[in-house]
């Protein structure tokens, strides 16, 4: 298994797959969505999963009736699986019951990243 430095995470398998992306700001929600259906979308990568992990003040844009609320749905319609941190969540005040269904609660959204790593997905903090 090779390690190997890949902008702001790690590779730890890389002929892995799978994909992931820390996101801590809401506005690059639509870009997490965007690379993912590119990934997707392209040959030299064949993604078989996509995980956009949301920590931080990014967490609002999950909440239902929102201006993100479409481009999370849509991503959700890809096969993206967005994960929130429940760390987050408690520290913004927001239920689970008011994100946008489908998006799923983890306790913490750091140690996410680092099983998905662990796990050899190629990650990247955005």
């Amino acid at each position: 298994m090779t390690n190997a430095t890949f902008a702001s995470g790690t590779i730890n398998n890389a002929n892995s797959d799978n994909y992931a992306l820390l996101v801590s700001n809401p506005k690059h929600i639509k870009v997490a969505v965007m690379t993912a259906k590119e990934l997707f979308n392209n040959p030299k990568f064949s993604a078989q999963h996509f995980e956009v992990v949301v920590c931080g003040k990014a967490v609002q844009a999950l909440l239902k009736n929102n201006e993100q609320q479409p481009e999370i749905e849509k991503g959700l319609r890809l096969g993206i699986s967005f994960k929130a941190c429940n760390i987050s969540l408690k520290k913004a005040q927001i239920t689970p019951a008011k994100l946008i269904k489908g998006v799923v609660v983890v306790p913490n959204g750091l140690v996410r990243m680092f099983e998905l790593q662990k796990e050899g997905y190629h990650t990247i903090e955005l």
